[in-house]
């Protein structure tokens, strides 16, 4: 269960840099004008709306700003402790943030949700490293000296 809600960032991440790369998001208009034979009298036809994705524009090397939040989204899994995975997660979070308010006029709307489902993930791995280990604040000297020892 812990595991599939630390997915639901990656996921959302994946998801929105499939769907900004293939996604008919680039708009386009063209006017042509063009002169009479005596020039007194200019032709401009009726504007042509058209709209393409990321990868019609820019090619594959589109996808190198989109992978950006995959990787920063993928860092809590990097952790093998939950304590290693909590500190990578607020790395994350934090990190993830930032890239989408430094790209909130291009994309960085579109990441908001997996910045949210990191925020969640790490109220439950907090709140859940609280109630599994009891007493956080315990010191190496309580160690050993409870009831069952």
């Amino acid at each position: 269960m812990n595991r599939a809600v630390w997915l639901l960032a990656p996921a959302w991440a994946v998801g929105a840099s499939v769907y900004v790369m293939f996604a008919p998001l680039v708009g386009r208009v063209e006017v042509s004008r063009s002169l009479s034979r005596d020039a007194a009298q200019a032709v401009e036809s009726a504007p042509r709306y058209s709209r393409s994705s990321w990868y019609e524009t820019q090619g594959p090397g589109a996808a190198r700003p989109l992978v950006v939040p995959i990787v920063l989204s993928f860092h809590p899994f990097l952790g093998s402790t939950p304590r290693l995975r909590r500190i990578l997660g607020s790395a994350s979070f934090l990190s993830l943030g930032a890239f989408c308010v430094l790209a909130a006029f291009s994309v960085g709307s579109y990441y908001m949700p997996s910045v949210a489902a990191l925020a969640v993930a790490l109220g439950l791995e907090w709140k859940r490293g609280a109630t599994v280990s009891g007493n956080s604040r315990r010191t190496p000297s309580d160690r050993g000296h409870g009831i069952n020892s």
